[in-house]
């Protein structure tokens, strides 16, 4: 017998509970902060490692030794109900669950008794022969008692147990003198499943739904889904299959069915079979949809989101008597008598007074030249409090554009942009000035190269990045939302309200709205706009492609991009990529703020995008703000010759360059020949023999060669 349970290694513990009889398998344990599956998890150190989750427990020694020789540290689950023989007592403090157990605490005897890692416990009893027990949350007696905070493990269910850690740094222990070495099990008395409901009737099928506790939808989420599908009918095949494959997404196993199972008997057309509804949810496999294809089916069929609680209103004056109100939100407006009243749920906010606005009247937002003039403390308005990134090159709620060509790496420099913003780190070679919540709305990855590129930045990820996307194939028939539709705006409504993002990045433009010609101004501004307006205050990031014909440039300008028109009147800050040889140059547009150089960016060994600077004299390369205006103008031009050997099909002779250059710049002759002297000098072109004409010159380039992209 082991003496201190909760002081043994992992693997000697596993070891020791299956030899009480409990089935147990791998959970994902805590480490260094952060849940070991790598990713932003809504149940960090208690979901299950294996793909089978909870069904994978097993009393094979063999396979427990494996495991742990694969994952040492790993946290170790149990399984409830008539797998391990257990029906488990949850009591959780943080919803009022140490006041509910005061009054069922006569009623349940002594057990054994482990402390969870989140200040709460667990009463272990021993399952009565032939009963099996439901998984509840928040009890009651079905009258008049209602325990909230008492949840119960019973079949298909699970819970985390010693030396397993927590998320908040404490770990799972046994109650002194109540461990399994030092306590018998006791059988949870019968008259409390009784009083409770709590046992399930004897369908084999329904018993292995499974139950994964620890990923268990809050109440919240219940309202919410419950909302959702009452604007859904059961009634057609195709709708209740979606429904299902969402619901057992959430990996809420028999919670999850139970909601699916409810919602399938309101058929009218009489197609319920609890025996179908069973082996159907058995036979989902994971990953085919998520959660959001549920409420996005909803948005199709006119759901406006979960409704709010009622408003609750003080009005000790009787203002409610006053004509005409106004119902915004949760917030009252009254105006009476040329003054504005404001009352939120227990708050009168104090009277305003308002100008009297006729009904047709508009507001005046153009004030007068003094009223501009008169700055606070008559100083002008400190803007940099704005500033997002590199000073103000990026600002808060602002447009920003990136554009490019296609396959020239957009989504790796929106990615590298993403990971630096979520972490208030340095992006080409200039810092982000916090760190941000970013919600990449990604309309071209799958979900697998989602985590797969994101994975290359794990090292710079910490506990608090907040870092959102979605994925191509997790919509219903990889069909993405129309941002310009109702049902897309609805579906966007409810991202805003749920992941609430300092920054939003649209993947591209023109996947996400469908119903606009992204070509014709008047589309591009309504989606743009519509999609600004639900990320109120958030800083929007638009992806989008160059027109057709101006793809083959060598060197296109923010003039080539698709809608260019109405874009350039709308963004505040430009980047367009194109290919340049076998690296990428961006280029710059910037409204409030001095437009930085060009630069050009690699790929290093892992495939992420980085920029080439360089401080020497060569003037290739540049960082921000480092030349002067001559440079830049002399930078421009080497890199016009650069095209003019390109298009001639990579060698060019010195009399063609020359006229060329004076054609395209403008050039005297004298100054054409200075610039090919300036980029031989620079290393960027070399003179050769002409093959045909030994006696003639040819220049070529010595920066890359052609490009052939």
């Amino acid at each position: 017998m082991l003496t201190e349970l909760t002081d043994n290694s992992p693997l000697e513990s596993a070891l020791y509970y299956l030899s009480l009889g409990w089935r147990v398998f791998p959970i994902h344990e805590m480490t260094a902060g952060r849940c070991s599956c790598g990713h932003a998890c809504k149940s960090p150190g208690k979901h299950p490692r294996t793909l089978a989750g909870l069904h994978s427990a097993t009393s094979n020694s063999n396979d427990v030794t494996k495991w742990f020789g694969y994952w040492p540290n790993m946290n170790i689950g149990v399984v409830t109900g008539s797998a391990s023989g257990l029906v488990v007592v949850d009591i959780d403090p943080d919803k009022g669950g140490n006041y509910a157990f005061e009054l069922i605490e006569d009623d349940l005897p002594e057990t054994v008794k482990q402390i969870t890692g989140s200040g709460g416990f667990h009463l272990l009893y021993k399952l009565p022969e032939g009963v099996k027990v439901k998984n509840a949350v928040d009890i009651d007696d079905g009258h008049t008692l209602k325990l909230s905070g008492v949840d119960i493990r019973g079949e298909g269910g699970f819970i985390v147990v010693p030396p397993s850690n927590h998320e908040s740094g404490n770990g799972y222990r046994w109650e002194d003198d109540y461990s399994p070495e030092d306590q018998e099990l006791t059988e949870i008395p019968l008259a409390f499943l009784e009083r409770f409901n709590l046992i399930k009737p004897d369908l084999p099928e329904v018993a292995t739904v499974g139950d994964i506790i620890a990923c268990a939808l809050d109440r919240d989420s219940i309202v919410e889904i419950k909302s959702a599908l009452e604007a859904i009918s059961p009634d057609g095949r195709d709708e209740w299959l979606r429904v299902g494959m969402a619901l057992h997404s959430t990996g809420a196993g028999s919670q999850a069915f139970d909601l699916w199972d409810e919602w399938s008997q309101k058929t009218e057309a009489g197609n319920y079979d609890p025996r179908s509804q069973v082996s159907t949810w058995q036979a989902f496999k994971p990953g085919a949809r998520n959660i959001e294809s549920l409420f996005y089916l909803a948005y199709s069929n006119g759901w406006e989101g979960a409704q709010t609680e009622p408003l609750t209103i003080i009005d000790d004056l009787g203002l409610l008597e006053m004509k005409p109100a106004t119902f915004i939100d949760n917030s009252v407006e009254l105006i009476e008598s040329g003054k504005l009243v404001e009352i939120r749920p227990g708050v009168l906010s104090q009277s305003v007074e308002v100008e009297d606005v006729g009904e047709d009247d508009e507001p005046d937002f153009a004030p007068s030249l003094a009223d501009l003039l008169q700055a606070r403390s008559g100083e002008v308005p400190d803007t940099s409090k704005y500033s997002l990134w590199n000073d103000e090159t990026m600002i808060k709620d602002s447009i920003v554009l990136i554009a490019g060509e296609p396959k020239v790496g957009k989504s790796e420099f929106v990615l590298s942009m993403s990971m630096a913003a979520a972490n208030g780190t340095q992006w080409m070679n200039a810092p982000f000035n916090g760190k941000y919540s970013v919600l990449w709305l990604n309309a071209e990855l799958k979900r697998d190269y989602v985590i797969k590129r994101v994975a290359k930045y794990r090292d710079e990820i910490d506990g608090d990045t907040r870092f959102f996307s979605t994925a191509k194939d997790e919509f219903p028939n990889r069909r993405v939302p129309d941002l310009t539709s109702k049902a897309g705006l609805a579906y966007l409504k409810r991202l805003a309200k749920r992941k609430k993002p300092d920054i939003v990045i649209v993947d591209p433009l023109a996947n996400w709205t469908i119903g606009s010609d992204e070509n014709k101004s008047n589309d591009i501004i309504t989606a743009i706009g519509n999609i600004c307006a639900v990320f109120e205050g958030a800083t929007v990031v638009i992806v989008h492609h160059l027109k057709k014909g101006d793809i083959s440039k060598k060197s296109p300008d923010f003039d080539d991009i698709r809608g260019s028109g109405a874009l350039r009147g709308l963004y505040d800050t430009g980047f367009l990529l194109y290919k340049n040889a076998e690296n990428v140059r961006v280029k710059f547009e910037c409204r409030h703020a001095k437009t930085p150089d060009d630069f050009e960016l690699t790929r290093d060994t892992d495939g992420k995008l980085k920029p080439l600077f360089s401080n020497t004299d060569d003037g290739r390369f540049s960082g921000f703000q480092e030349l002067t205006e001559q440079d830049r103008i002399e930078r421009d031009h080497l890199q016009i010759l650069q095209n003019i050997i390109t298009d001639a099909g990579g060698s060019v002779s010195r009399p063609q360059a020359k006229d060329a250059l004076v054609k395209r710049c403008k050039f005297s002759g004298r100054t054409a020949d200075k610039r090919i002297e300036l980029a031989y000098k620079r290393g960027e072109i070399d003179f050769m023999s002409d093959p045909n004409h030994k006696q003639r010159q040819v220049i070529i380039s010595t920066i890359g060669g052609n490009d052939d992209n």
